[in-house]
Formats: structure tokens, C-alpha cells, sequence
């Protein structure tokens, strides 16, 4: 979601501060990048809001909002669906052991449903393109779809599961000592929260 949103604006950020800094991009499950961080391979991440981990700084960035969206094809439009209802339908969502693919998967944990198609994409430009072209349902943060609403390519629709907010954080090793993660998470609550 932020590569989508706004991390070229921090990377800009960054070479315009910094200009000597290189930077390595991971693009990785949250999962993977607090295992990363924790065993010394990254410097920072940036991430779904992780818990406490021990041993590393743990800084808030932003929190996106999420909505359950479809192409018109489905026809969907101004329809209220049941968890049951929505067991019925293809959900594309986030990559499995991923806080968002789990919540969905609990949503539908110990119901009388029938089993539940849920297609896991590491991609959210895939999620996006698949959800666009009618393949399935998904709930995504409307900032990453702005696009694709005004253009009527997707739409949002209700269910009776209200999804709560994605968490962002940055996290680092407390030690060494590491000024410039610091400041890069600054730098990123900054773009993010547009202050």
C-alpha cells in the first residue's frame, strides 16, 4: 500500500536531504520485513503495525481505512451483502500471512458457509487490475483505488463487517544506534499524514 501511495515521495525526499544515501528497496509480507529487521538484514521497514517486538524502536506513520470494492460487472453497486453473501463471491486479497488476509479469513472462521475462495496476490497493482476486470471482490484502502472510483472502474459496497483501519509503522534495531531511521520514519509520518 505506501509503494502505491507515497513512497516515491520519500524516496525523492530522502536523495534531496541526503543525496550520498543509497537506498535498498524489500518489498515484502509485513511478516517478513520484522523478521528482516529483527535479524539484522534490514535497517528499517516500513509496515502493518507490527506489535511489540523486542529490542526494536517501533514509530507510527499513518492509518488507511479500508473498503470492500468491485467492478461493476459484478453488479454490486448500492448492495448491502452478508458475510454470507460474500462467502459466495472470489476474494482477491492481500498476500497470505498478512494481517489483512487473516482478518478475512477469521470473518469467516466457524460459520455454516460453504468454503471461501480467497486469492491471495503479493501485488497489490494485481489485486487491483483483478478486482477491475470482474475476477472478484476486495477490500482494499480506497486511497489506493482513488483512480479506478472516479473512473467507475471499481465501486465500493457495504457489508455487514465494518473492516477497522490498516496501521502503519516504521521499525528499527534500538541498538546501534541508527539517527537516519529515525529521521527516514519522520519523514514518512510527515508525507504520509500530508504534514
Amino acid at each position: 500500500t505506501l509503494v502505491h501511495v507515497w513512497l516515491h515521495r520519500l524516496l525523492e525526499r530522502i536523495h534531496e536531504t541526503y543525496p550520498g544515501v543509497t537506498i535498498e528497496l524489500t518489498v515484502d509480507t509485513s511478516v517478513v520485513l520484522r523478521e528482516a529487521v529483527a535479524n539484522g538484514k534490514l535497517d528499517l521497514a516500513m509496515l502493518l503495525s507490527p506489535g511489540d517486538v523486542p529490542g526494536l524502536i517501533k514509530r507510527e506513520i499513518c492509518s488507511y481505512s479500508l473498503a470492500w470494492a468491485a467492478s461493476p460487472r459484478l453488479g454490486l453497486a448500492g448492495k448491502r451483502l452478508t458475510v454470507g453473501e460474500l462467502a459466495k463471491l472470489p476474494i482477491i486479497t492481500f498476500p497470505k500471512r498478512s494481517a489483512p488476509y487473516n482478518m478475512i479469513k477469521d470473518l469467516f472462521r466457524g460459520r455454516n458457509l460453504p468454503p471461501v475462495r480467497l486469492n491471495a496476490s503479493g501485488s497489490l497493482s494485481t489485486t487491483i487490475r483483478l478486482a477491475v476486470n470482474g475476477m472478484g471482490v476486495s477490500m482494499l484502502p480506497p486511497i489506493t483505488i482513488e483512480r479506478e472510483l472516479k473512473e467507475g472502474l471499481l465501486h465500493v459496497f457495504e457489508t455487514d463487517f465494518s473492516p477497522p483501519e490498516l496501521h502503519y509503522t516504521s521499525i528499527y534495531p534500538a541498538t546501534p544506534l541508527n539517527p537516519l531511521a529515525e529521521i527516514i520514519s519522520d519523514m514518512a509520518r510527515s508525507i504520509a499524514t500530508g504534514a
